[in-house]
Parts: structure tokens; C-alpha cells; sequence
């Protein structure tokens, strides 16, 4: 493996289960549980439905709705974390540049463009610790 893979690697975290998500879809899994059973209870025996949703049918189907739900959720979260990250960064690099227009100075201006190389250096870590966390 070469050096740059092994670097990009070790940023790699191997993601665990802890109890917040052991939580979270439980009781995604009971409200599904619970509105399907509900729903289930007031179809009338001649509904096509009446045989798929059986008291075995629904757990598995109440399983499959929580995993859907969950990655869907953890898409939207991610996608929106990113785009905070994009905002935040970008108004820092509006100011700066504002601020490098309005001088003249050489010197000043220099501080300025390795000030804005360091916020994109840095946005750029954050963006790709969110991808692999």
C-alpha cells in the first residue's frame, strides 16, 4: 500500500453502534410497529391489504421502514452539515477578500491569500472527516 493510501486510511474510522442509535431505531421500529398494527386493525376481512399486514408481516415490515428511515435521515444529515460547512467557510473568505480589496499594501495583501489558503486548507480536512465518520 503506498504512503498516501495508508494516510488516507488512517483517517478511515470504523463506525460503531452506540446506544443513541440502538435508541433511535427502537422507537422507530415501535411507531412503525404501532401504526401499522393500528392500520391493519381497522382494514375489513375482503381488503387486499388484510393479508399482507399480519401480526408476522409487520415486524419485518416495520424493520425495513426503520433502515429506510434511518438512511434516508443520515443522507439529509450529512448533506446538510456539508452545506453549513460550505456557508461558514465561504462567508470567511468573502471578509477576507472584501478586506483585500480595499488595500493596496503588498504585504497585507499576502497575509491575506495565505490566511484564505489556510481557511480552504482547513475547510477541505473538515469536509472529508465528515465523509469518513
Amino acid at each position: 500500500m503506498k504512503s498516501a493510501e495508508k494516510g488516507c486510511m488512517s483517517n478511515y474510522q470504523k463506525s460503531t453502534i452506540g446506544k443513541r442509535d440502538v435508541f433511535g431505531g427502537a422507537s422507530l421500529t415501535a411507531a412503525f410497529t404501532y401504526t401499522l398494527l393500528t392500520y391493519s386493525k381497522s382494514l375489513d376481512e375482503s381488503d387486499f391489504l388484510k393479508a399482507f399486514l399480519s401480526d408476522a408481516h409487520i415486524s419485518i415490515y416495520a424493520g425495513i421502514l426503520t433502515y429506510v428511515f434511518t438512511f434516508i435521515l443520515s443522507l439529509v444529515s450529512f448533506e446538510l452539515s456539508l452545506k453549513l460547512l460550505d456557508w461558514k467557510y465561504n462567508r470567511k473568505i468573502r471578509c477576507l477578500k472584501k478586506l483585500m480589496s480595499q488595500t493596496t499594501n503588498p504585504k497585507v495583501i499576502k497575509s491575506i491569500e495565505l490566511k484564505i489558503d489556510n481557511l480552504v486548507h482547513e475547510a477541505s480536512k473538515e469536509a472529508v472527516g465528515k465523509q469518513f465518520k
